[in-house]
């Protein structure tokens, strides 16, 4: 039902905790301007790692096209093997052969994770091109 309906995927009100948690979320962004700066570093070293036009939008979400749903599923687990969580989106998220990677950039990260990513994501481009 979760996966089908979509009236019940996007329809359902929120948990009251969720929405203290971001009201919390919002005072600490609002709070600290450091967090900001460093979510846009953070987003502007993957952009450019995946040689990717951003364009006037940016964002901290990067899908990576996988196509086929098992390769997208098998490398998303290759990669939390490495300690790196992305998961897969396939259908009935995202279109049938569309299946894809998505990586969300944080604040959180540093630059140890972030080149622990580039290195991870390097490897899997290599072996998948043999």
């Amino acid at each position: 039902l979760i996966n089908f309906s979509r009236p019940f995927i996007f329809a359902t009100a929120p948990p009251p905790a969720l929405l203290a948690a971001s009201l919390e979320a919002l005072h600490l962004i609002q709070g600290d301007p450091s967090l900001r700066e460093r979510l846009w570093k953070n987003v502007n070293q993957v952009q450019r790692f995946l040689d990717r036009d951003r364009g006037a939008a940016p964002t901290p979400i990067f899908p990576i096209l996988i196509g086929d749903e098992k390769k997208a599923v098998e490398i998303s687990e290759k990669l939390l093997e490495r300690g790196i969580l992305i998961p897969a989106l396939r259908y009935p998220t995202v279109p049938k052969g569309k299946a894809r990677l998505r990586i969300t950039v944080s604040a959180a990260h540093s630059e140890e994770d972030l080149e622990r990513l580039f290195e991870a994501l390097a490897v899997i481009a290599r072996q998948r091109s043999k």
